[in-house]
Parts: structure tokens; C-alpha cells; sequence
């Protein structure tokens, strides 16, 4: 399968680098670079050598997980942010991905979405970016159920793995059942 090429060191034809509209965001470069990092061999062996070139996958990943970590669910907000917020364009490497591409992108590799956002977290975990006390959604704060300073055993390893597997899978089915009853409603008010 051949994809979209972009090169975030290149100069645009106005004279701009890509690489420069995130400079002062360390955030969006560490995402991409971490999805850089991962094993993706799963998620590149489901694409077919049929049809037109495809968005890198790499750059679709690393779109859903910033987006998420700024509590972007919308495909249609991701994919205005694309076009007009430069953190994400820096990401995008200065493509625009439609909302219908985001989404499909999404429903397609749901479960694979889970197993990255285990792997980010471990990674990220382990380099001391978060402590992970407590997780917040939508504002609410959840005390954590374990101490910091904890050390875990191999199997205690595997089930705090195997719980986080299961919280975000839940999440993101949560996330798509909104988003469905979303564009039930844009449907309804003819906005679709």
C-alpha cells in the first residue's frame, strides 16, 4: 500500500516549514515522535495494495491520540483543528484529513487503537511524564487505587494492563455511541 507523503521539514511554497508551527508545543512533538516509536507492524498489515493511496497511518495515530489527550472526540472538530490549529497540522504534517477519514479510520482500528493507548501510557509512565494518580474525564477527578511509590510484581503488571484494556476500550465505544447519536441529530437538523 502506498500513502500520502509529507515531509515536515519541507518548505511550503509561501516560504514556511511545517516544522516550525510547533516549535514552542513539546506536547504534539512528543506524540508524534512517540507514535513514530511504536510497533505498528499489526496496523500496516491491515491495509490492502487495492484503492488509492491512504493517509500514513502513523499520522492518523498520532492525530487520535493528541486529539484525545486534549479531549477531542469529534471527527469533525479534529478535522477542522487540522486545517486551522497548528499543533495539529504540525502533526498532520500539514494534511487534511476529512471527518468521513478520521471516523473510518477510527471504526476500523478500534481495537488496535486500545492496544496504542496501553503502550503510550506504559511509555510514558516509565519516562516519568505522568504519575497517573488520578484520571480525570470531562473535569471529574477519580482517586487512583494505587500509590506511586507501589512497586509491582509481573503479575500485578499484567492486570494493571489487562484494566487498563478494559477502561479504554469502554471509553471509546462510549466515544462512538456519542458520536453516532451526534450525527443522528445533525442528520435530524439537516446539517448532514
Amino acid at each position: 500500500m502506498s500513502f500520502i507523503s509529507s515531509d515536515r521539514n519541507q518548505n511550503d511554497l509561501l516560504g514556511y516549514r511545517i516544522d516550525e508551527f510547533a516549535k514552542s508545543d513539546k506536547k504534539s512533538r512528543f506524540v508524534a515522535d512517540l507514535v513514530s516509536r511504536l510497533n505498528l507492524k499489526t496496523l500496516f498489515a491491515s491495509y490492502s495494495d487495492q484503492g488509492g493511496d491512504a493517509y500514513p497511518p502513523v499520522m492518523m495515530l498520532a492525530l487520535w491520540f493528541y486529539a484525545y489527550s486534549n479531549g477531542i472526540t469529534s471527527t469533525r472538530d479534529l478535522e477542522e483543528l487540522c486545517q486551522y490549529d497548528t499543533r495539529y497540522m504540525y502533526i498532520s504534517g500539514n494534511q487534511k484529513p476529512d471527518h468521513t477519514t478520521l471516523s473510518r479510520f477510527r471504526k476500523a482500528h478500534l481495537d488496535l487503537l486500545i492496544d496504542y493507548f496501553v503502550q503510550i501510557l506504559l511509555i510514558a509512565r516509565e519516562a516519568g511524564i505522568s504519575e497517573f494518580n488520578h484520571i480525570t474525564i470531562d473535569g471529574t477527578k477519580i482517586k487512583a487505587s494505587r500509590s506511586g511509590r507501589q512497586s509491582y510484581n509481573e503479575a500485578q503488571l499484567d492486570q494493571l494492563i489487562a484494566l487498563s484494556k478494559n477502561i479504554l476500550s469502554k471509553l471509546l465505544v462510549l466515544f462512538n455511541n456519542l458520536l453516532k447519536k451526534s450525527d443522528l441529530v445533525l442528520a435530524y437538523q439537516g446539517n448532514i
